[in-house]
């Protein structure tokens, strides 16, 4: 490849829990999806991609109290189905071969639907980033403190990267707001294990006019604190 390239795949668990036809069969078919992903990130590394992002927005939803509460309504056992997830998920890491220069995420971004000002279940949360295997998580960093993901949970732990810019509005945030919010992250993990990002992928209707200059916001508040080392 000629320039540097990050490739999104669905996570091996998510799919799982999509397409299992019954409980019984989770473990077999989560270990499918994990050697079918393994793979497909086998692959694409070889060709020169030198970041995969695997996606699970149900984590987001499971971690939230709000999302935990509707999985109760629904009967639901969210631990459960978090617990099953990441053990599909780290399938994908169990032997992979990749160059040294690879790196591999996980995305818990949402594009802001899965967390209000009710934020995380501390309990959960605290297991999931205890047990989750990545090196570098995504997660949602909006204006709004409460639906903050706890940065403190990561101090010291994965590379993260913090979801400023929101893909569900037109709006064009302000840059001297954004690097307000990069500089309260940076109080909390070190400024060198953070990266920026958006929260999640473009789809509302009316904001793919203006994806060009929300992409540019994320490249703009990272050239000012990391400045030509992007």
């Amino acid at each position: 490849m000629q320039r540097s390239a990050l490739l999104t795949l669905p996570s091996p668990g998510y799919l799982a829990e999509l397409t299992a036809p019954e409980d019984g069969a989770l473990a077999d078919v989560g270990a499918d999806w994990g050697r079918l992903i393994q793979d497909e990130v086998a692959a694409v590394a070889a060709d020169g991609v030198p970041y995969v992002l695997l996606t699970n927005p149900l984590y987001a939803f499971l971690l939230s109290t709000r999302g935990q509460a509707r999985a109760a309504s629904l009967g639901i056992d969210s631990a459960a189905v978090l617990r099953r997830m990441l053990a599909v998920d780290a399938l994908v890491l169990a032997g992979l071969s990749v160059p040294e220069n690879f790196r591999i995420g996980l995305d818990l971004t949402t594009g802001g639907l899965a967390v209000d000002e009710s934020g995380y279940s501390a309990a959960d949360l605290g297991w999931f980033v205890e047990n989750q295997p990545f090196g570098r998580l995504c997660v949602e960093y909006p204006a709004a403190e409460a639906s903050r993901f706890p940065l403190e949970l990561l101090a010291g732990g994965p590379t993260v990267s913090i979801g400023l810019v929101d893909v569900s509005t037109a709006t064009i945030e302000s840059v001297d707001e954004l690097v307000g919010r990069v500089d309260d992250a940076a109080a909390i993990v070190d400024i060198d294990d953070i990266a920026l990002s958006t929260n999640g992928a473009f789809g509302a209707a009316g904001v793919g006019a203006v994806q060009p200059d929300k992409l540019q916001l994320v490249e703009m508040v990272a050239r000012y604190f990391w400045g030509n080392e992007l």
